[in-house]
C-alpha cells in the first residue's frame, strides 16, 4: 500500500503478480462466508479479478474447505473466452485463453 494524493490508499501489484483480496462476505445457516478474489497482472483487481473462491468459517470458527463451482464457457469474441460461474458469487469473465480457468 501507499498513500495517494487524495489522502488514502493505493495498492499496488506485488512483485509476484498475484494477490488475493476480500471481496465480499455472506451469512448462511452453516457460518460465515468470505469471498476472496484473485488478481493477476491481467486482472487488477477492483471488481476485475481472475478468479473467486469462497471460504467457509463455521460458527465455532474453524475455517472449513473454499467452495467454488467451475467455469463454463459461454462463447468468444474478438479472440477472447467468455467464461461463466455460479459460485461462490454469479460472475462473468473474459480471459485471454482459449479456454476457460480450471478453477
Amino acid at each position: 500500500m501507499e498513500a495517494a494524493p487524495d489522502n488514502g490508499f493505493r495498492q499496488k501489484m506485488p512483485a509476484s503478480g498475484v494477490y488475493d483480496q476480500v471481496v465480499g462476505f455472506r451469512e448462511a445457516p452453516d457460518g460465515a462466508h468470505v469471498i476472496i478474489g484473485r488478481a493477476d497482472r491481467e486482472h487488477t483487481g477492483a471488481g476485475d479479478f481472475a478468479t473467486y473462491r469462497e471460504v467457509r468459517v463455521a460458527r465455532d470458527g474453524v475455517q472449513r474447505p473454499e467452495a467454488s463451482s467451475p467455469w463454463r464457457f459461454v462463447g468468444q469474441a474478438d479472440g477472447r473466452t467468455v467464461c461463466y460461474r455460479t459460485a461462490p458469487a454469479p460472475t462473468i469473465a473474459v480471459v485471454r485463453t482459449a479456454g476457460c480457468p480450471a478453477r
